[in-house]
């Protein structure tokens, strides 16, 4: 049997998303684009194989597993590894949901890019 970690995180051998995504349309991303790109990844990792349930904001909850995997993905596709300090979030259910990480994400590429044009 399977654990949850072998379903979560994809196996190298497995060919990543066709759509592929650079830093510059993720800027331009809206936070619900954002979460459609966040399910496509959901979807290519076979997370999506387990039964999923609802969270309060009506997206798929996730594990924090799972949370950090597609915040470490985002984060590399925008060419930042700590894209988000986890310790320095406020409200630790945003992460169990897509549209919470969604949120975190887009708000956190804002943030980069304003220190960016500050620098």
């Amino acid at each position: 049997m399977k654990s949850n970690i072998d379903l979560a995180v994809p196996s190298p051998a497995v060919e990543q998303p066709t759509v592929q995504i650079t830093a510059s349309q993720l800027v331009a991303m809206t936070v619900s684009e954002l979460e459609g790109h966040l399910q496509e990844w959901l979807d290519w990792s076979g997370f999506n194989r387990l039964p999923q349930q609802v969270s309060a904001d009506r997206s798929p909850q996730v594990s924090s597993l799972i949370a950090v995997w597609l915040i470490s993905q985002i984060g590399d596709a925008v060419g930042q590894k700590k894209l988000i300090n986890l310790s320095k979030i406020e409200n630790k259910e945003s992460l169990r949901s897509i549209a919470g990480i969604s949120k975190l994400l887009h708000r956190a590429i804002a943030d980069q890019q304003l220190l960016k044009k500050a620098s």
